[in-house]
């Protein structure tokens, strides 16, 4: 996109619009498709449904196979559902509504599904990872909505917590976050000994190149 920052970036992506409107006025769901089809890399598109059919199969085994369901009520099928269900929709609504991107978490995702890591006939494994450390980055910066999702996690009753007490469940979700972090940081160093800011972590997010 021609920008040097990725605060220029995100406004480029929120510069992008999608006409779905039929002549009348109402959603035209084919060109919802197609736009969306279009926006969408290659790799994009394996990577969702990819993700789609492994959730499906995850919750298929754990349902069938474990007993990690146990004592649940309606109400916590439904959370979990909707955990990731809303995980899968917030993702398309981003591909969909490239506008709503609004912050570095939101333009790492988009960039995951829309990014062409295939170029010339050729993968760019150097673009994939930029990918995945802006995603890191993201998150390292802005871990708000993961400390929501870890809270959310722990007060569903799994069977594995049956026996353990708030306080250990709130010192669990210090030590998954604080794990999490060092590896995050660990994955973001500079490790260019000639670099200025050699071992320093990088939480600036790159401009994808196309």
């Amino acid at each position: 996109m021609g920008v040097d920052n990725y605060e220029e970036h995100i406004k480029e992506i929120q510069k992008i619009k999608h006409d779905f409107k039929s002549a009348d006025g109402s959603t035209n769901y084919k060109r919802l498709f197609i736009s969306t089809a279009k926006s969408m890399s290659i790799i994009g598109c394996l990577n969702l449904l990819i993700y789609v059919i492994f959730t499906f199969l995850v919750q298929l085994y754990m349902t069938n196979n474990t007993n990690i369901f146990n004592n649940f009520r309606w109400y916590h099928h439904l959370l979990w559902i909707a955990i990731i269900f809303i995980q899968v929709a917030y993702v398309i609504y981003l591909i969909l509504y490239p506008t709503g991107v609004n912050s570095k978490m939101d333009g790492a995702l988009y960039d995951i599904f829309t990014v062409d890591v295939l170029q010339s006939g050729k993968f760019k494994f150097g673009t994939l990872g930029l990918l995945v450390k802006n995603l890191l980055r993201a998150i390292l910066v802005e871990p708000i909505m993961e400390y929501i999702l870890l809270l959310v996690l722990v007060i569903i009753p799994w069977p594995f917590l049956k026996t353990v007490s708030y306080g250990k469940r709130l010192q669990m979700i210090i030590l998954k976050a604080g794990i999490f972090s060092v590896i995050i940081s660990l994955v973001c160093l500079d490790y260019d000994w000639k670099s200025n800011t050699f071992l320093e972590v990088q939480t600036e997010l790159e401009v994808p190149t196309v």
